[in-house]
């Protein structure tokens, strides 16, 4: 692993982890292919452990094109769950925060859509397009924060699937003057 992944890797650790261990109470909605009615992720027949949980978060993270199989369905649902969080921006913490949320809440919406779960294929559809709208009426959304952080916040979430976006963004980045200039993003966005 190149220094540069290892040192995003540590930040979203550093970040998630408190979640993790939340998360391990979550319910998973009912799956009629599996029959099982909807219950705690404690009470399911095998017992996921948290470091299994945290294997599917780095996998949608770090290694996102490889192979999630059925075996992940069950971790996939309680973090589709548990990171449909929202959007709060206004400062660097809760940008960063709304960001690798988003991120593993959408992924994992990607991951179940590709295992033949088409209802979170239509729901991927929809945060996608929400993203967009958001974008495009930023100054309704700020209600007296910073401009520039609430800015910042929803357009890095255009960027991770807007590739134009993704451009425009680093270039605001750069220049420091449409967003704040943030070495952090600009090298995330530069490896994403």
């Amino acid at each position: 692993m190149s220094k540069n992944k290892t040192i995003i890797t540590f930040f979203i650790t550093l970040l998630i982890v408190q979640q993790v261990h939340a998360m391990v109470t979550e319910g998973v909605e009912e799956e009629p292919h599996y029959n099982v009615r909807s219950v705690k992720i404690d009470e399911l027949p095998f017992e996921r452990q948290k470091d299994d949980r945290q294997e599917t978060i780095n996998k949608l993270l770090l290694e996102f094109h490889s192979s999630l199989t059925t075996d992940y369905i069950y971790n996939l649902k309680a973090i589709k769950n548990y990171y449909n969080t929202g959007y709060e921006f206004g400062d660097e913490e809760s940008n960063y925060r709304s960001l690798i949320n988003w991120i593993i809440y959408t992924r994992s919406l990607y991951a179940l859509s590709k295992l033949g779960f088409e209802e979170e294929g239509n729901m991927l559809k929809e945060e996608l397009d929400r993203a967009k709208r958001h974008l495009e009426v930023i100054d309704a959304y700020t209600d007296g924060k910073d401009y520039k952080s609430c800015l910042l916040g929803i357009w890095s979430i255009v960027a991770t699937f807007d590739q134009e976006e993704r451009v425009c963004l680093l270039g605001a980045l750069k220049e420091g003057k449409e967003v704040p200039q943030d070495f952090h993003l600009i090298k995330f966005f530069e490896d994403f």
